[in-house]
């Protein structure tokens, strides 16, 4: 039987081996000793500690105590953190009015022109940044000329109030009056 490499001390990616681990007889017979190859005991850099096979390590199958999964699957999907705010939902359903034909009032913005900045399209921090934040209160993201798009310059929050006074008015024919010549 060949003897193992002493891998004290050396460093595979999160971990640290801490030393050797040599597992119980229960463990064995739960399969935690992989088919009699040298376990080691390694510190992560979270503080937590992970048993795994020295060719495991050596080989790059196993570089934390699972927290680097957990780090990667949250980042993936947080990008800004702000899914949850005012400025965030306003951004989803200007693009989503402009740039979705299923949307149920894309007819009103991207049917007929209105369209949205592409620098903004996928990037939430860039548009927050050129636009600003949302002030406290009953605000909401409003185009100054209603006949361009959501581009720098052409928006702004503002208050119900003020932006029904910027809405396109419709045209509607005036109905005939039957009976009346």
């Amino acid at each position: 039987m060949l003897r193992a490499k002493d891998m004290t001390g050396e460093v595979f990616g999160y971990l640290t081996v801490i030393r050797r681990y040599f597992p119980t007889t229960q463990e064995i017979q739960g399969a935690l000793s992989n088919d009699r190859k040298a376990m080691w005991l390694c510190r992560c850099r979270c503080g937590g500690e992970k048993i795994t096979t020295g060719d495991n390590l050596r080989r790059g199958h196993t570089q934390s105590c699972g927290c680097y999964q957990k780090e990667q699957a949250q980042k993936s999907q947080t990008t800004h953190g702000a899914s949850q705010q005012a400025e965030y939902h306003a951004w989803q359903q200007a693009k989503q009015r402009c740039l979705n034909p299923k949307h149920d009032r894309f007819r009103n913005y991207g049917g007929r022109g209105i369209d949205f900045f592409p620098n903004w399209i996928d990037n939430f921090e860039q548009f927050l940044h050129d636009v600003g934040p949302k002030p406290r209160g009953r605000f909401m993201l409003d185009r100054i000329d209603n006949d361009r798009g959501y581009v720098p310059g052409n928006l702004r929050w503002t208050t119900i109030g003020i932006s029904n006074g910027s809405r396109r008015r419709r045209h509607r024919s005036p109905t005939r009056l039957e009976g009346v010549e």
